[in-house]
């Protein structure tokens, strides 16, 4: 084999000096310029592996466990005291104040939500005691998504948040409901008035997506005389693909600007007008549900709601969207076949703090309510509707309402008294109904033509393109 020589190439002069020749001094600066440009790149400052940027990584990797562990000593303080299912708000408060940090604290269902005033940090605490970060995700809550962007929760499980929306803070986990909004920088209260969905996993395997008519009472229809339901919408190629879908975390609401809006300080009950097709439903907290609308109309606006959308379609819930979503809340403990403890039922009665709206049925006739009121309780035997996300009560991995106030519109149809009859599927049970008789995971229909009352609302789902 013959030998490679490594060493620079010498020449000698005239006067027999030994010089080295121009080739060996270009390939000697390029090494060396080569060698300085590793050096450079290693002691980068700035860069994003430079020394003061891993520094900042550091730090904050640091400052988040030491807000958390704050969190943590001060849950330990109180769980053995006043632990009832949740982390109770006001002694949490009470505790880290006493340790002299400036924090602000908010209640979502029985998540409780902390935010450091001074760091502008927010961490999660479970109903176990457990405290999550969202900063710890390291994913940028609270910004516009460019593009469908995969999120993976503590949990490693998850969910894609569609190009025009964001994460909303305070939303972490996958298993509580992670919650987008289509408002940058709103949060898990909604105080930016974004219209919020919640994702719902379905891979395939632990939550399928689709539609369950077993008989028994769970998820069967309420007249067996009914004939020939079937349900033509729906996305399951979507769902396959991206392995989820969201559902307004609302019941559909009210838009505002609309001829039956309330104007401010207005508590007139509307009526008239609602049941057109020329508006575009909202889905944010606090809101009027939009009722008096037959399923036409429903789906028409629902499918407006995000029309010229690239990363999503919007469609009236369908069947296999609502059952699995049921299924995936009876997984979490929620009860589907009597829902009295988490929905707006009759036969319900919790303390309630705000605007109401009082009906009265008899006679086969509506005797609709003239005005909101306040009230502080909604009284077992009394039809009251309430505004949607109102109620921390109502509420279910996230979602508000799901059970009970309004029964909701679906896409499925099916037939009841004669071929010429259509009747459309109504789900979820309303303020004037028993939840042992229309549980969440029942089916009940009514003429979708002409039928709209002020107990029917619906609401909108989200498929990713």
């Amino acid at each position: 084999m013959k030998e490679i020589n490594t060493n620079p190439k010498l020449d000698k002069n005239e006067n027999g000096e030994i010089t080295i020749s121009m080739i060996s001094i270009v390939i000697t600066i390029a090494i060396l310029i080569l060698l300085a440009g590793v050096t450079l790149t290693a002691l980068d400052l700035n860069g994003e592996n430079g020394i003061i940027a891993k520094a900042k990584e550091s730090r904050l990797k640091s400052d988040i466990a030491g807000e958390k562990e704050k969190i943590q000593t001060a849950v330990q303080g109180i769980m053995g005291l006043s632990y009832i299912g949740k982390v109770d708000e006001n002694a949490l408060y009470n505790e880290l104040t006493n340790m002299k940090e400036n924090v602000e604290i908010s209640v979502s269902g029985t998540i409780c939500y902390v935010t450091f005033l001074d760091s502008q940090r927010i961490y999660l605490v479970t109903d176990k005691g457990e405290v999550l970060s969202v900063e710890g995700t390291g994913f940028d809550v609270g910004s516009i998504m460019t593009q469908n962007t995969p999120y993976t929760d503590p949990d490693g499980n998850t969910a894609i948040i569609p190009a025009g929306f964001c994460l909303v803070k305070g939303s972490v986990r996958i298993a509580d409901g992670l919650v987008i909004s289509d408002v940058a920088n709103d949060d898990i209260m909604n105080s930016k008035g974004g219209n919020q969905f919640v994702w719902i996993p379905a891979d395939g395997e632990n939550i399928k997506y689709e539609q369950d008519i077993t008989t028994g009472r769970d998820y069967s229809y309420k007249y067996y005389e009914y004939t020939d339901w079937k349900d033509d919408c729906g996305n399951a190629e979507s769902v396959s693909k991206y392995k989820g879908f969201y559902v307004a975390r609302f019941e559909a609401g009210i838009p505002e600007g609309t001829l039956f809006t309330n104007e401010e300080n207005d508590l007139s009950y509307i009526v008239t007008g609602k049941n057109i097709g020329n508006y575009t439903p909202v889905s944010k907290k606090n809101t009027k549900s939009w009722n008096l609308i037959n399923q036409e109309n429903a789906k028409t606006v629902s499918e407006r709601m995000y029309n010229n959308s690239l990363s999503v379609t919007s469609n009236l819930i369908d069947s296999y969207a609502w059952d699995t979503i049921t299924k995936w809340l009876s997984y979490s403990g929620f009860n589907i076949t009597n829902s009295t403890e988490w929905g707006n039922f009759l036969d319900s009665e919790f303390s309630y703090s705000g605007i109401c709206a009082k009906h009265n049925y008899f006679d086969s006739k509506w005797e609709i309510a003239k005005q909101w009121e306040e009230t502080t309780l909604i009284k077992n035997g009394e039809m009251i509707e309430i505004p949607t996300g109102s109620s921390e009560r109502n509420f279910s991995n996230n979602i508000y309402d799901f059970a009970g106030n309004m029964w909701e519109w679906t896409t499925e149809n099916g037939k009841h008294g004669g071929p010429s009859s259509t009747y459309g599927v109504l789900r979820g049970g309303g303020f004037y109904t028993e939840s042992n008789t229309t549980a969440v995971s029942q089916r009940d229909g009514l003429n979708r033509d002409i039928y709209s009352a002020a107990n029917v609302g619906f609401r909108v789902v989200l498929y990713l393109k």
